[in-house]
């Protein structure tokens, strides 16, 4: 059995993560405590007093790792600035439980970042385009990433308090999230459409737009409620704007575990998640016509969307259940551990 600190930034006093619960190894979790980075920003990057704190929690983590042997922490900022405080020692091993490439990607950033991250062990990432693009940016070597479907704990239920669109009687189509979204299209697509359209975003996903009547956007709500709003969606819409090289998983997976049909444009992060006409619909980046086509057919093709629903609950059957995804992560444990 190994000794294993979990680190996560949304953790608070006492809580524990469900891999800890699960693990066959002895797991303790430690979150940021009064050190926390604002989980939502109002900003795209990182901004000036966030990463103050996340670099006082990083090197009060990097102390507090004594006399464990594996040390897990979530995304990469926090692995960079980890590994920076534990460059001169052998142990722990490093592994990055959620990885996502930073968003900036300046040449001397990389070269930096490329050097900090090859004190990790492993790099567990959720999309398998994410290891060649990685990779390559920062000259590191494939065997060192663990490709797994993104998994979360299950998602809070129950009716939503924060939304008046949720509360009405009419089906509504809901988008969310923040990375690399375009809803200057999807605000196209949906302007005129018989149904309710909820979108919860980050203020600055909206900036310069015209949102349309029948939009209700909400800003930096608490997981558990957006959990609760994509329980009561009748469909979810993601459109992409490019201009990340992976992300969205999280929302994907989260409408799946609900049984709830997706609609997206094209990400080189869906690959192995969205199945064109078996959990979800496809329409062409940057197209309001084909996003709005493929809401139309979804809300109006009983038969098709009792199609897509199913698959979206098979999907989630079968790519991630949590002792599948515990048992992966045991597993790295165990390699980099022997």
């Amino acid at each position: 059995m190994t000794r294993v600190l979990h680190f996560n930034n949304f953790l608070k006093n006492g809580e524990s993560t469900p891999f800890s619960k699960a693990s066959r190894h002895e797991v303790d979790c430690v979150g940021p405590g009064g050190l926390r980075a604002n989980p939502y920003p109002k900003h795209k990057h990182m901004g000036l007093m966030d990463l103050v704190r996340r670099v006082l929690a990083c090197r009060r983590l990097a102390r507090q790792s004594r006399g464990y042997q594996v040390l897990i922490v979530d995304g990469s900022v926090t692995a960079i600035l980890v590994s920076f405080f534990l460059w001169m020692r052998r142990s722990p091993r490093v592994i990055i439980s959620n990885f996502n490439v930073l968003r900036r990607r300046g040449a001397l950033v990389n070269r930096a970042a490329g050097t900090l991250l090859s004190r990790v062990d492993r790099i567990v990432v959720h999309s398998r385009h994410d290891i060649d693009f990685a990779s390559g940016l920062y000259r590191l070597p494939h065997e060192r990433f663990v490709f797994q479907p993104y998994a979360r704990e299950a998602p809070a239920d129950g009716p939503p308090t924060l939304s008046r669109t949720a509360a009405g009687s009419e089906p509504y189509v809901m988008s969310f999230g923040s990375n690399a979204r375009d809803y200057r299209t999807l605000f196209e697509a949906v302007r005129g459409l018989p149904h309710p359209v909820l979108v919860v975003a980050r203020e600055y996903n909206l900036e310069g737009l015209d949102v349309p009547d029948n939009v209700e956007v909400l800003f930096n709500i608490p997981l558990e409620e957006c959990d609760r709003l994509v329980s009561r969606s009748r469909l979810t819409v993601f459109t992409f704007d490019g201009s990340e090289p992976s992300c969205g998983q999280i929302s994907l997976v989260t409408s799946f575990m609900f049984g709830v049909p997706v609609i997206c444009t094209p990400s080189p992060g869906m690959e192995g998640y969205l199945q064109d006409g078996r959990n979800g619909l496809l329409a062409a980046q940057g197209d309001p016509g084909a996003v709005r086509s493929a809401i139309e057919k979804a809300m109006t093709d009983d038969a098709l969307y009792a199609h897509l629903a199913e698959g979206a609950r098979r999907w989630v059957a079968e790519h991630v259940s949590p002792d599948s995804i515990h048992g992966a992560m045991d597993g790295v444990i165990d390699e980099i551990a022997a």
